[in-house]
């Protein structure tokens, strides 16, 4: 699939990847045991662009997220736990940390 969001695991398990996947349909096309049906494959559609025609303007959803999980701002080449997703787009990854079950 052309953006990966079909994926068979070392465990031969296929996989499907839901935020890479852009609708196209390829994989009801390749099934060879005619399973997977465009009506059964959803696909989350946003209104948002990313603000690309805003060019250096901060976009209106950085001011009004209270909890600051949106930023405008340009990434720094060794910054800690950012994964730059495209041209425009950067993720913060989260430290997991394992914690003792309280009894």
């Amino acid at each position: 699939m052309p953006t990966g969001a079909l994926e068979r695991g070392v465990d031969g398990v296929l996989r499907r990847h839901n935020l890479r996947c852009v609708s196209c349909k390829l994989c009801v096309h390749a099934c060879p045991f005619g399973t997977i049906l465009p009506d059964l494959v959803p696909f989350y559609e946003t209104p948002c662009d990313y603000c690309l025609a805003a060019g250096e303007t901060k976009p209106p959803c950085v001011d009004s997220c209270g909890q600051g999980a949106i930023e405008f701002r340009e990434i720094g080449p060794n910054e800690a736990n950012i994964h730059i997703l495209d041209a425009h787009l950067a993720a913060r990854s989260a430290k997991w940390v394992k914690q003792e079950a309280v009894p």
